[in-house]
């Protein structure tokens, strides 16, 4: 993760041409510099879903990278817009297509996004977590709001114990 920018760097009385790697100064606005903070995930298996697509999407730029595959450039404005676009609708609205220039469906371009890392996420054992849930927590949420239960019992069917997690 990165620091916000400006954020003072820590200081040290060592001298050394190390660099300082206490904030992100990569600013290329192309694909694959950064992975942002997903939100919480009440599903174990939701959790372990969004960890495998991010650890393949590393992985699989990592590998264009090395190999000369040409990733996009994008102006950091369309990246902002599909932003704002997953924070206010999620997986139910729509994304920029950047190939196409139109919008398209959240869940599409989330499953091509997924076929695109599944070469890399087979090779590592992250593809049998890449699972795009019918419906995300927010979804299930409205839906139990909607049928008229309480917020106190919206959050009790969240935290219900599922599946156990073991160390």
């Amino acid at each position: 993760m990165r620091t916000a920018a400006g954020a003072a760097s820590p200081t040290t009385s060592r001298s050394s041409t190390a660099p300082d790697r206490s904030r992100s100064t990569r600013r290329s606005g192309g694909a694959c510099d950064r992975i942002w903070i997903c939100d919480a995930q009440p599903d174990l298996l939701e959790a372990q879903s969004v960890a495998a697509l991010c650890y393949s999407l590393a992985a699989r730029c990592a590998r264009a990278h090395d190999e000369g595959e040409p990733l996009p450039s994008l102006p950091h404005r369309l990246l902002e817009e599909n932003l704002w676009r997953a924070i206010r609708y999620g997986l139910s609205g729509e994304l920029l297509d950047f190939d196409r220039g139109e919008p398209v469906p959240a869940r599409a371009r989330l499953e091509a996004l997924v076929e695109w890392a599944l070469p890399v996420a087979e090779e590592t054992g992250a593809a049998p977590y890449l699972v795009v849930p019918p419906l995300t927590a927010s979804d299930r949420q409205i839906a139990l709001a909607e049928e008229g239960l309480t917020l106190e019992e919206i959050y009790a069917e969240q935290v219900r114990a599922g599946e156990p997690v073991e160390g």
